[in-house]
Formats: structure tokens, sequence, C-alpha cells
């Protein structure tokens, strides 16, 4: 008997494809590769073990990505608000040349460089939760392809799609709906978190520039994106929770050595 392994697929019409398909020992399975992914880690098990390391990590990074928009989106009104505050002081301070208008000009430019510097730090947070949640998204790409989902984009393109500019709207999401098969009940919410990214990102933006005509306006709805980031951190935890169950069940249906 064929022993399991990697061979060329016969089911692929061309021959020159060099798709490659797991033999179980008995029969062709949905698994599907490429030769080099094939060379370097025969095995999808190790693929999907990878994917459960980094989702464990990436569940730990929402959590502290919905800790630091809690603080940014009210630190983001105050600076907005402070930045608002200094340009008017310049004004009186140019209009007025008075000691104390002028004394006052430095001390508003302290408080707002201070206050930057709290809000980049911040930002790091953001930055941590972001790469462990891309490094599961990556994996869980890879394990969607070998297992023969469908896969309108590579997994270094799954990632990519969220730093490039339009078609991060739609890419990540496409993706990650490939990570699933097409007729799992999860991919519903898939599309529940994709919309509360989405909301996220445009009531953060709406947020700040009302801060800058508003202080009540900018903190009103400072409460509002941060309801939805909290949301969206949940809604994340439970995607990357259906695509390890499906991804373990189809692993599970192929019966590997």
């Amino acid at each position: 008997m064929t022993p399991p392994g990697w061979y060329r697929d016969p089911w692929e019409p061309s021959a020159n494809s060099g798709q490659l398909r797991w033999w179980d020992g008995l029969g062709w399975t949905s698994a599907i590769a490429n030769p080099a992914s094939a060379l370097s880690n025969p095995d999808p098990r190790k693929d999907f073990e990878n994917e459960v390391k980094y989702g464990r990590w990436a569940r730990v990074g929402l959590i502290v990505g919905a800790a630091s928009y809690l603080l940014l989106y009210p630190s983001s009104v105050f600076l907005a608000s402070m930045f608002r505050e200094s340009v008017d002081q310049l004004g009186l301070d140019r209009q007025s040349g008075l000691a104390a208008n002028k004394a006052r000009t430095a001390e508003v430019f302290q408080d707002l460089n201070i206050f930057s510097m709290a809000v980049n730090l911040i930002n790091v947070g953001l930055l941590v939760a972001g790469v462990l949640f891309v490094l599961w998204f990556y994996h869980a790409a890879t394990v969607a392809r070998r297992l023969g989902m469908r896969a309108r984009h590579s997994p270094a393109w799954a990632v990519g799609g969220f730093i490039v500019p339009i078609i991060s709207f739609w890419w990540p999401y496409q993706s990650a709906m490939d990570c699933l098969p097409s007729d799992d009940v999860a991919r519903g919410r898939v599309k529940w978190w994709w919309g509360l990214w989405i909301a996220m990102g445009v009531v953060g933006l709406a947020t700040y520039i009302a801060s800058f005509f508003s202080l009540t306006l900018g903190i009103g709805m400072a409460i509002v994106a941060m309801v939805i980031a909290v949301l969206a951190a949940l809604a994340a935890r439970d995607v990357i929770r259906a695509i390890e169950r499906a991804h373990r069940a189809a692993l599970a249906a192929m019966d590997l050595p």
C-alpha cells in the first residue's frame, strides 16, 4: 500500500501546476498544498498546533486592545480639546502680548505634550494587540488553505490586507470567511465582528473630529465608541474559537496518521 504523504494531486487538471494532495494511506483527502509548504511541514496538524498557540496569545491581545481603546477614546477627546485650546490661547497671546497670556500659552502647550505622550503609550498597547492578532490570523489562514478550504488570498495577503488602504475594508473579512467551511453557521459571527470593526473605526474618527467643536459631544461619542470596541473584541474572540473548532473538526475528518 502507498504510505501516507503528499503526492501530486490526481484531481488537478494541469500536470504542471505542482499542487499536492494528502494521501492518508487509504484514499485522497481534501488537504492540498504547494511543494514548498508540504516539504517544510508535511503534517497539517503541526500548522494547527501553531494556530492554537497563537490563538491563545491573540485572545490575550484582544483584552489588551480593548483596554487600550477604553483609554484611547476619552484621551483623544481631551487631546483634541486641548489642541483647540492651545490654538485659541496662541491667538490671544499674539494679539495681547500680555505676560499672563504668554504664561498660560506655555502651560497649555506643556499639558498638550504630556497628554500626547500618554496617547502614544496607549498606542503601543494597540500595536502589541494588533501584532498578536495578525500572527494568529496568518496561521489560521495557512491551516485553512492546507485543509483545502476556499482561499481568495494567500496567508501573507490575509495579514497585509489589514494595512493596505482601500482593500483593508474587505480583504481581511474575505480571508476570515475563507477560514470556515461554506456551510458553517459561525460565518455569521465573522460578519458581526467585521461590522463592529468597521463601525469602531468610523465612530472613532467621528469622535476625534467632533471633539474639536464640542467637548460634550466628543465625550458622548467616545462612550459609544468604547462600547463598540468592547463588543468588537468579544466578537473577535468568538471568531477565533469558531475557526479553531472548525479546523479541529476538519483535521479529525482527515484521519491523518
